[in-house]
């Protein structure tokens, strides 16, 4: 959340899971950004086996990449939908229930959470 609200220029959102040049690019600036933190950690001690493997995912340039190609299983399944598509759908659903507890309404930029 502290990422989300102090970087909002690379917080990833569903919708672009459909744009993949924008989430490859938020996911590269996170990488980085995480990455510059992540060294400065690995500095201040000495870690062990496991957190130093963890640590290598930032120095592989082709996580993202991979990462963005996995994402693109869920546009094949059509599992996000264009904010066009989802008004329509309300529009014809008529009554709907949200279920707060999966996220709705927990938006501490829209101040109501």
């Amino acid at each position: 959340m502290a990422d989300s609200l102090g970087h909002p220029e690379s917080r990833i959102l569903a919708g672009d899971l459909n744009r993949p040049d924008i989430l490859r690019r938020k996911a590269r600036d996170i990488r980085r950004r995480t990455w510059e933190e992540a060294r400065s950690l690995l500095r201040e001690g000495t870690p062990d086996a496991g957190t130093r493997r963890e640590y290598a995912l930032f120095e592989d340039e082709s996580v993202v990449g991979e990462w963005v190609a996995a994402l693109a299983r869920i546009r094949e399944l059509g599992l996000v939908m264009d904010d066009g598509a989802l008004a329509r759908w309300l529009v014809e659903a008529g009554d709907v229930v949200f279920e707060g507890a999966q996220g709705v309404l927990l938006d501490e930029e829209a101040g109501v959470h």
